[in-house]
């Protein structure tokens, strides 16, 4: 299949795969799929938002949490 529409990137489902395409710059060429997305995933919360604004509103000292929470983060990052 040849395409006359010029390069670029599109968002469509293509051959069941719904997701970010992008046309080849040469004619003839193959569709790349970029990011591809579904409608039936699963996944685990990270954050449990009530109990994490729970919690925020009963903070006595946000800059000294906000501090130790920045320090505790980039600690794991230089694992």
């Amino acid at each position: 299949m040849t395409s006359t529409r010029p390069p670029g990137v599109f968002f469509a489902e293509v051959r069941h795969a719904k997701g970010y395409w992008q046309r080849p710059s040469t004619p003839g060429g193959k569709l790349t799929l970029l990011a591809r997305f579904s409608e039936n995933a699963k996944y685990k919360p990270s954050i449990h938002w009530d109990r994490a604004i729970q919690r925020a509103v009963f903070i006595n000292d946000p800059k000294g949490v906000f501090d130790a929470e920045l320090r505790r983060v980039l600690s794991k990052l230089s694992k």
